[in-house]
C-alpha cells in the first residue's frame, strides 16, 4: 500500500526556514540525529564541535521547540505598561489639570478687567450686608436720656 500525501522532507525542511546558513546547517544535522539518519559522532565531525557542545545545542533546540508548543492564551497578549508609561500618563493628567486652571485664571482676569466692581477686595471686619437695625441699634440712636 502506498502512502498518501507528499513524501516526507525531514531534515531538508531546515532549508526552507529563514535564518543564516550556519544555523540552518546545525538544525539540519540535529534533525538528522533525531531521525536516526546520522549518529552523534558523525554530526559532531560535520559541525566541528565536541559531543558536549552538540548535546547542549540539541537540548536547547528541544527546549525551544517545546516552549513554542506550550498552550497560550488566545488573542493578543496583555499590554505591558512600563513605569515610564505610567509616569508619562500622570504627567499628561497634570498638564490637563494645569491647562484648565490656567484658562480659568485667564477668564477671571478678563472679568476683573471688564467688571472690576465684582472683584473688589473685601475689607476685614466687615461681613455681609450693612446692619439694618438688628437688636435695637436704632433705638439706641434715637433714645434721649
Amino acid at each position: 500500500m502506498t502512502p498518501l500525501g507528499r513524501p516526507p522532507q525531514g531534515a531538508e525542511l531546515a532549508n526552507q526556514i529563514d535564518g543564516s546558513g550556519q544555523a540552518k546547517r546545525k538544525l539540519r544535522v540535529i534533525l538528522q540525529t533525531l531521525a536516526g539518519q546520522k549518529n552523534v559522532p558523525a554530526a559532531c565531525a560535520e559541525l566541528g564541535i565536541t559531543r558536549s557542545r552538540f548535546h547542549a545545542l540539541r537540548k536547547a533546540f528541544l527546549l525551544g521547540a517545546v516552549a513554542s508548543l506550550e498552550p497560550r492564551n488566545r488573542g493578543r497578549p496583555a499590554r505591558q505598561v512600563s513605569s515610564e508609561q505610567v509616569h508619562v500618563a500622570e504627567l499628561e493628567r497634570q498638564i490637563q489639570t494645569l491647562t484648565v486652571e490656567l484658562r480659568a485664571a485667564q477668564v477671571r482676569e478678563e472679568l476683573a478687567a471688564v467688571m472690576p466692581h465684582l472683584f473688589k477686595p473685601r475689607t476685614p471686619g466687615k461681613r455681609g450686608r450693612k446692619s439694618q437695625g438688628g437688636r435695637g441699634s436704632r433705638e439706641k440712636k434715637h433714645r434721649q436720656p
